[in-house]
């Protein structure tokens, strides 16, 4: 209540790039448990350690494009049809 349009669409959007930034740093993790698993195995080389800043950046962007129309339809409605629904 009392929000502005504008602080309402940042927060949606701070959110979504949070998480997609917490996404890429999970799946890198997991991907990177699995590269070397299957790497032993086969006697190959795991990923390079330095994909993991790629991650958190692609998993912000994405999170960001989930977020935008999330964010824009929150920041259009009113706090008291929000509460309602």
């Amino acid at each position: 209540m009392g929000a502005s349009r504008r602080g309402i669409a940042w927060l949606f959007l701070t959110e979504s790039a949070m998480l997609g930034v917490v996404g890429g740093f999970v799946g890198y993790a997991g991907g990177q448990i699995l590269s070397i698993v299957v790497s032993a195995a086969n006697g190959w080389y795991p990923i390079k350690l330095w994909y993991l800043a790629l991650t958190p950046l692609l998993g912000m962007m994405v999170g960001v494009l989930a977020g935008v129309y999330p964010a824009l339809k929150a920041a259009r409605q009113e706090p008291v049809e929000a509460l309602r629904a």
